[in-house]
């Protein structure tokens, strides 16, 4: 397969006269490029992402689906590779191939799978089917039967969807399932600045902001997603956890002002049970549980089925 010219199509011209989603009958005929389907703008907890097309069958094509797109160097998108059509199987190869291609921070990550049947490489339809549950995301593919291609990264708090190809194509299906959580994905503030402004005014202890400190981690269990610094604000009957700096991993998923959990106060003076959403958008929330010190000058996170905690000093605003 050749790389180099699958990378090239990442020049994302988008073609975004306004979405279309749905059954088309007839088919949508579509140009080259790439075409947003939908931004979500809250967090999801499951979704079933399907698109079907038939491309051009001249010559190798290439179409595909992204997700996860903020800008050109943050994305992952499933490339459907299918051969040019000819009878020379000794000179081109004639089995169609799935490339994920995760890009971060411009640092690209790619694998392939090639595909010995169930995909139509002699211009007929084929469907790309992404479905996030329970935590996890599986990228499947196939003409009429779904071909199980395995696990791939998602984001469920973040970034575009949309389908790509190289070549003239008739699309037959756009659809997009969604369902939200009840974690918001911003906090309220609209900048760092009236956020520490707030809690400048604060007289709550349970409020302030917390820079890492230390950890104790089961690295079998789990991995630290960064030295964070945070803060605690009081929403509702409890307090937002908002992420304000310090992410090691997929920076471009955590702006600053992103909640990043909740804590909610227990009968026990300064324990709170916790909501925690890790690095890569899972909501943990089994015995999570927060403490703070008796002095209020430590915040320790706790999550026992990891057998981790992490702990974090409060900053002192000026």
């Amino acid at each position: 397969m050749k790389l180099r010219g699958i990378l090239a199509l990442m020049a994302l011209v988008w073609n975004c006269a306004g979405a279309q989603t749905g059954w088309f009958e007839p088919a949508l005929a579509v140009q080259p490029g790439m075409h947003e389907i939908c931004t979500p703008e809250t967090n999801i907890d499951r979704l079933n992402m399907h698109v079907r097309l038939a491309a051009d069958n001249r010559e190798e094509r290439h179409w595909g689906i992204v997700w996860n797109y903020s800008d050109p160097d943050n994305y992952t998108r499933a490339i459907l590779t299918l051969p040019r059509k000819t009878t020379h199987n000794d000179v081109y190869g004639q089995q169609a191939t799935v490339t994920v291609e995760t890009c971060a921070d411009a640092v690209r990550s790619v694998t392939e799978t090639v595909i010995d049947d169930g995909i139509d490489t002699d211009g007929g339809y084929n469907s790309l089917k992404l479905v996030y549950e329970e935590g996890m995301a599986r990228l499947m593919v196939g003409d009429t039967k779904q071909i199980d291609i395995g696990k791939v990264p998602f984001h469920p708090y973040v970034g575009t969807m949309a389908y790509f190809t190289d070549s003239p194509a008739n699309v037959q299906r756009i659809t997009v399932s969604m369902h939200e959580n009840d974690t918001p994905s911003m906090s309220r503030f609209v900048s760092v600045e009236e956020l520490a402004s707030y809690l400048k005014g604060s007289d709550d202890a349970a409020e302030g902001v917390w820079e890492y400190i230390d950890r104790d981690i089961d690295r079998d269990k789990a991995e630290l997603g960064g030295r964070y610094t945070v803060a605690t604000v009081r929403s509702g009957d409890g307090y937002d956890i908002v992420y304000l700096r310090g992410a090691e991993y997929d920076r471009a998923a955590w702006p600053e002002l992103r909640v990043k959990g909740r804590l909610r106060p227990t009968i026990f003076k300064g324990n709170y049970d916790m909501e925690w959403i890790s690095v890569d958008g899972t909501l943990l929330d089994e015995d999570t549980n927060a403490q703070l010190s008796d002095d209020e000058a430590l915040l320790t996170l706790r999550f026992p089925t990891l057998k981790s905690q992490i702990r974090l000093r409060r900053v002192r605003l000026r």
